[in-house]
Protein backbone atom coordinates (compact mmCIF):
# COMPACT_ATOMS: atom_id res chain seq x y z
CA UNK A 1 0.00 0.00 0.00
CA UNK A 2 1.74 3.33 -1.45
CA UNK A 3 0.69 5.34 1.68
CA UNK A 4 3.96 8.65 2.11
CA UNK A 5 4.37 9.66 5.58
CA UNK A 6 5.89 13.29 4.93
CA UNK A 7 4.67 15.34 8.83
CA UNK A 8 3.81 13.18 12.04
CA UNK A 9 3.37 14.67 15.24
CA UNK A 10 1.21 12.05 16.70
CA UNK A 11 1.88 10.93 20.07
CA UNK A 12 3.58 6.98 20.00
CA UNK A 13 0.74 5.21 22.17
CA UNK A 14 -0.08 1.99 20.69
CA UNK A 15 2.49 -0.71 18.92
CA UNK A 16 1.18 -0.97 15.48
CA UNK A 17 2.00 -3.54 13.44
CA UNK A 18 4.83 -3.29 11.37
CA UNK A 19 3.51 -2.78 8.60
CA UNK A 20 1.04 0.14 9.66
CA UNK A 21 4.02 1.28 11.83
CA UNK A 22 5.96 1.82 8.57
CA UNK A 23 3.62 3.34 6.11
CA UNK A 24 1.85 5.62 9.01
CA UNK A 25 4.38 6.04 11.34
CA UNK A 26 3.24 7.11 15.04
CA UNK A 27 -0.45 7.19 16.41
CA UNK A 28 -1.89 7.73 19.35
CA UNK A 29 -4.20 10.31 21.67
CA UNK A 30 -3.82 13.18 23.97
CA UNK A 31 -5.57 12.70 27.45
CA UNK A 32 -8.97 12.03 27.37
CA UNK A 33 -11.58 14.76 28.61
CA UNK A 34 -12.58 14.83 32.07
CA UNK A 35 -16.12 13.99 31.43
CA UNK A 36 -17.24 12.74 28.04
CA UNK A 37 -16.17 10.91 24.94
CA UNK A 38 -12.79 12.28 22.62
CA UNK A 39 -14.71 12.79 19.32
CA UNK A 40 -12.57 12.20 16.28
CA UNK A 41 -14.03 12.34 13.03
CA UNK A 42 -13.41 10.81 8.97
CA UNK A 43 -14.60 12.29 5.61
CA UNK A 44 -13.52 11.93 2.25
CA UNK A 45 -14.06 14.92 0.39
CA UNK A 46 -13.22 16.37 -3.05
CA UNK A 47 -10.75 19.77 -3.23
CA UNK A 48 -13.59 21.78 -3.48
CA UNK A 49 -15.28 19.90 0.18
CA UNK A 50 -17.77 17.95 -1.11
CA UNK A 51 -18.45 14.69 0.52
CA UNK A 52 -21.43 13.22 -1.22
CA UNK A 53 -23.33 14.19 -4.43
CA UNK A 54 -26.50 12.90 -3.12
CA UNK A 55 -28.08 14.84 -6.40
CA UNK A 56 -27.40 11.18 -7.96
CA UNK A 57 -29.18 8.49 -7.75
CA UNK A 58 -27.31 5.68 -5.99
CA UNK A 59 -24.27 7.78 -6.15
CA UNK A 60 -23.93 9.70 -2.73
CA UNK A 61 -21.53 7.35 -1.39
CA UNK A 62 -17.96 7.86 -0.19
CA UNK A 63 -16.85 5.39 -2.57
CA UNK A 64 -17.71 7.56 -5.36
CA UNK A 65 -15.99 10.75 -3.73
CA UNK A 66 -12.49 8.27 -2.94
CA UNK A 67 -13.01 6.71 -6.53
CA UNK A 68 -12.64 3.53 -4.57
CA UNK A 69 -9.25 4.63 -2.97
CA UNK A 70 -7.58 1.15 -1.42
CA UNK A 71 -5.40 3.82 0.96
CA UNK A 72 -8.52 5.61 2.12
CA UNK A 73 -10.27 2.13 2.86
CA UNK A 74 -7.29 0.93 4.80
CA UNK A 75 -7.22 4.20 6.69
CA UNK A 76 -10.50 3.94 7.88
CA UNK A 77 -9.25 0.49 8.97
CA UNK A 78 -6.80 1.99 11.42
CA UNK A 79 -9.27 4.81 12.39
CA UNK A 80 -12.01 2.11 13.19
CA UNK A 81 -9.44 -0.48 14.93
CA UNK A 82 -8.44 2.51 17.29
CA UNK A 83 -11.77 4.01 18.18
CA UNK A 84 -14.34 2.32 20.97
CA UNK A 85 -17.37 2.70 18.46
CA UNK A 86 -18.10 4.30 15.14
CA UNK A 87 -21.11 7.17 15.82
CA UNK A 88 -23.31 7.17 12.39
CA UNK A 89 -26.72 9.12 12.02
CA UNK A 90 -29.53 7.17 10.66
CA UNK A 91 -29.46 8.95 7.60
CA UNK A 92 -26.19 7.55 6.55
CA UNK A 93 -28.08 3.82 6.10
CA UNK A 94 -30.86 5.23 4.90
CA UNK A 95 -28.65 6.92 1.90
CA UNK A 96 -25.85 4.27 1.52
CA UNK A 97 -28.07 0.99 0.72
CA UNK A 98 -25.56 -0.65 -1.12
CA UNK A 99 -26.25 -2.07 -4.53
CA UNK A 100 -27.95 -4.90 -3.53
CA UNK A 101 -30.11 -2.92 -0.94
CA UNK A 102 -29.07 -4.11 1.99
CA UNK A 103 -26.67 -1.71 3.12
CA UNK A 104 -22.92 -2.20 4.87
CA UNK A 105 -21.59 -3.33 7.57
CA UNK A 106 -19.92 -0.57 8.91
CA UNK A 107 -18.18 -2.18 11.80
CA UNK A 108 -16.43 -4.97 9.60
CA UNK A 109 -12.77 -4.70 10.16
CA UNK A 110 -10.26 -7.27 8.08
CA UNK A 111 -9.02 -9.82 10.53
CA UNK A 112 -5.86 -8.48 11.37
CA UNK A 113 -7.17 -5.17 12.57
CA UNK A 114 -9.74 -7.14 14.52
CA UNK A 115 -7.35 -9.27 16.29
CA UNK A 116 -5.19 -5.84 16.74
CA UNK A 117 -8.41 -4.49 18.32
CA UNK A 118 -8.91 -7.19 20.42
CA UNK A 119 -5.25 -7.27 21.88
CA UNK A 120 -4.98 -3.29 22.38
CA UNK A 121 -8.44 -2.17 23.27
CA UNK A 122 -9.78 -5.37 24.76
CA UNK A 123 -12.91 -5.03 22.66
CA UNK A 124 -13.83 -8.51 20.70
CA UNK A 125 -16.37 -6.62 19.01
CA UNK A 126 -16.56 -3.61 16.64
CA UNK A 127 -19.35 -1.26 18.51
CA UNK A 128 -21.17 0.66 16.05
CA UNK A 129 -24.08 3.37 17.40
CA UNK A 130 -26.63 4.93 15.30
CA UNK A 131 -28.46 8.12 16.15
CA UNK A 132 -32.14 8.55 15.08
CA UNK A 133 -35.09 10.63 16.88
CA UNK A 134 -38.00 8.68 14.46
CA UNK A 135 -36.80 5.39 14.86
CA UNK A 136 -37.31 5.36 10.92
CA UNK A 137 -34.26 2.82 10.34
CA UNK A 138 -34.91 -1.22 8.53
CA UNK A 139 -33.27 -3.65 11.08
CA UNK A 140 -33.32 -5.51 7.98
CA UNK A 141 -29.48 -4.40 6.63
CA UNK A 142 -26.58 -5.95 6.41
CA UNK A 143 -25.20 -4.11 9.90
CA UNK A 144 -27.78 -5.80 12.02
CA UNK A 145 -26.78 -9.24 10.94
CA UNK A 146 -22.96 -9.11 11.36
CA UNK A 147 -21.91 -11.38 14.59
CA UNK A 148 -18.85 -9.44 14.87
CA UNK A 149 -20.61 -6.20 15.31
CA UNK A 150 -22.30 -5.00 18.39
CA UNK A 151 -25.00 -2.07 17.78
CA UNK A 152 -26.70 0.31 20.16
CA UNK A 153 -29.24 2.63 18.59
CA UNK A 154 -30.08 5.69 20.30
CA UNK A 155 -33.40 7.12 19.93
CA UNK A 156 -36.73 8.21 21.48
CA UNK A 157 -39.54 6.73 23.30
CA UNK A 158 -41.66 7.44 20.10
CA UNK A 159 -38.39 6.07 18.11
CA UNK A 160 -38.27 2.59 20.54
CA UNK A 161 -41.56 1.78 20.23
CA UNK A 162 -40.74 2.05 16.30
CA UNK A 163 -38.06 0.15 16.13
CA UNK A 164 -39.65 -2.86 18.56
CA UNK A 165 -42.19 -3.42 16.04
CA UNK A 166 -39.77 -4.67 13.32
CA UNK A 167 -39.04 -8.48 13.36
CA UNK A 168 -35.85 -8.97 15.47
CA UNK A 169 -32.59 -9.06 13.31
CA UNK A 170 -30.21 -12.19 13.26
CA UNK A 171 -27.71 -9.79 15.55
CA UNK A 172 -30.58 -8.00 18.15
CA UNK A 173 -29.04 -4.04 18.22
CA UNK A 174 -29.13 -2.37 21.81
CA UNK A 175 -31.99 0.26 21.41
CA UNK A 176 -31.80 3.03 23.93
CA UNK A 177 -34.73 5.07 24.54
CA UNK A 178 -33.04 8.63 25.77
CA UNK A 179 -36.49 10.75 26.32
CA UNK A 180 -38.38 12.75 24.38
CA UNK A 181 -35.75 14.02 22.16
CA UNK A 182 -32.55 13.13 21.32
CA UNK A 183 -29.66 14.32 23.58
CA UNK A 184 -27.47 17.39 22.72
CA UNK A 185 -23.94 16.30 21.48
CA UNK A 186 -22.02 17.59 25.05
CA UNK A 187 -24.93 15.03 26.72
CA UNK A 188 -24.67 12.52 24.22
CA UNK A 189 -20.86 12.54 24.27
CA UNK A 190 -21.10 12.39 28.43
CA UNK A 191 -23.79 9.37 28.09
CA UNK A 192 -21.28 7.39 26.34
CA UNK A 193 -18.26 8.04 28.29
CA UNK A 194 -20.31 6.63 30.91
CA UNK A 195 -20.73 3.79 29.12
CA UNK A 196 -17.37 3.01 28.91
CA UNK A 197 -16.71 4.73 25.27
CA UNK A 198 -13.91 6.61 26.10
CA UNK A 199 -13.14 7.64 22.15
CA UNK A 200 -15.65 7.35 19.17
CA UNK A 201 -15.19 8.14 15.85
CA UNK A 202 -18.09 9.96 13.91
CA UNK A 203 -18.80 9.00 10.57
CA UNK A 204 -22.17 10.57 10.39
CA UNK A 205 -23.15 13.28 7.67
CA UNK A 206 -22.90 16.62 7.55
CA UNK A 207 -26.42 17.49 9.32
CA UNK A 208 -25.42 15.60 12.86
CA UNK A 209 -21.98 16.25 12.31
CA UNK A 210 -21.63 19.73 11.84
CA UNK A 211 -23.78 19.97 15.54
CA UNK A 212 -20.88 18.66 17.22
CA UNK A 213 -18.67 20.79 15.28
CA UNK A 214 -20.54 23.72 16.26
CA UNK A 215 -20.47 22.61 19.88
CA UNK A 216 -16.91 22.44 19.64
CA UNK A 217 -16.33 18.82 20.73
CA UNK A 218 -14.96 17.32 17.55
CA UNK A 219 -11.26 17.02 19.14
CA UNK A 220 -9.85 15.37 16.05
CA UNK A 221 -10.49 15.15 12.01
CA UNK A 222 -9.30 13.01 9.95
CA UNK A 223 -9.40 14.42 6.08
CA UNK A 224 -8.93 12.28 2.63
CA UNK A 225 -8.34 14.87 0.34
CA UNK A 226 -9.19 13.28 -3.20
CA UNK A 227 -8.29 15.21 -5.71
CA UNK A 228 -11.24 15.74 -7.93
CA UNK A 229 -13.41 18.34 -8.14
CA UNK A 230 -17.26 17.91 -8.17
CA UNK A 231 -19.13 21.18 -8.51
CA UNK A 232 -22.40 21.87 -7.85
CA UNK A 233 -25.41 20.47 -8.28
CA UNK A 234 -27.95 21.12 -11.07
CA UNK A 235 -30.97 22.76 -9.69
CA UNK A 236 -33.35 21.83 -8.76
CA UNK A 237 -31.35 19.54 -7.18
CA UNK A 238 -30.44 19.41 -3.57
CA UNK A 239 -26.98 20.73 -3.27
CA UNK A 240 -24.33 18.94 -2.81
CA UNK A 241 -22.64 19.14 1.47
CA UNK A 242 -19.26 19.34 2.78
CA UNK A 243 -18.59 18.12 5.97
CA UNK A 244 -20.21 20.69 7.78
CA UNK A 245 -23.56 21.51 6.68
CA UNK A 246 -24.47 24.34 6.36
CA UNK A 247 -22.52 25.98 9.12
CA UNK A 248 -21.17 29.88 8.39
CA UNK A 249 -18.60 31.70 10.68
CA UNK A 250 -17.14 35.28 10.96
CA UNK A 251 -13.57 35.65 10.53
CA UNK A 252 -12.95 36.39 14.25
CA UNK A 253 -14.69 33.49 15.32
CA UNK A 254 -13.57 30.69 12.49
CA UNK A 255 -12.46 27.73 14.61
CA UNK A 256 -8.86 26.93 13.03
CA UNK A 257 -7.17 23.29 12.93
CA UNK A 258 -3.43 22.35 13.52
CA UNK A 259 -1.69 19.90 11.64
CA UNK A 260 -0.73 16.71 12.67
CA UNK A 261 0.14 14.88 10.20
CA UNK A 262 0.33 14.58 5.97
CA UNK A 263 0.22 11.43 4.31
CA UNK A 264 -0.19 11.07 0.63
CA UNK A 265 -0.92 8.20 -1.66
CA UNK A 266 0.23 9.56 -5.70
CA UNK A 267 -1.38 10.52 -7.64
CA UNK A 268 -4.89 11.46 -6.51
CA UNK A 269 -5.28 11.35 -2.52
CA UNK A 270 -3.73 13.30 0.74
CA UNK A 271 -4.78 12.65 4.03
CA UNK A 272 -4.44 15.06 6.88
CA UNK A 273 -5.18 14.71 10.50
CA UNK A 274 -6.14 17.83 12.44
CA UNK A 275 -6.85 18.74 15.55
CA UNK A 276 -9.32 21.73 16.82
CA UNK A 277 -6.70 24.80 18.01
CA UNK A 278 -9.53 27.25 19.00
CA UNK A 279 -9.76 30.87 17.55
CA UNK A 280 -7.69 33.50 15.57
CA UNK A 281 -4.92 30.98 15.23
CA UNK A 282 -3.04 33.27 13.21
CA UNK A 283 -2.54 35.47 16.10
Amino acid sequence: MPLIPLRNESEDQFPLPALARRCYGRFGFPALPARRSYCSSNFVQTLDGIVSYRDLPGRGTAREISGGSAEDRWVAQLLRAHHDALLLGAGTLREEPARDGRGYDYGRLAPGWRAYRRRVLGRERSLVIILTASGDLDLGTRLFAAPATETWILTTATGARRLQRQTAPPVPPRIVALGRGLLAPAELLRWLRGQGVNRVLCESGPTLYAQFFAAGLVDEEFRTIALQVAGVAAPPAPARPTAYDQLSFRPESAPWERLISVHVAPPHHIFLRLRRAGRAARG
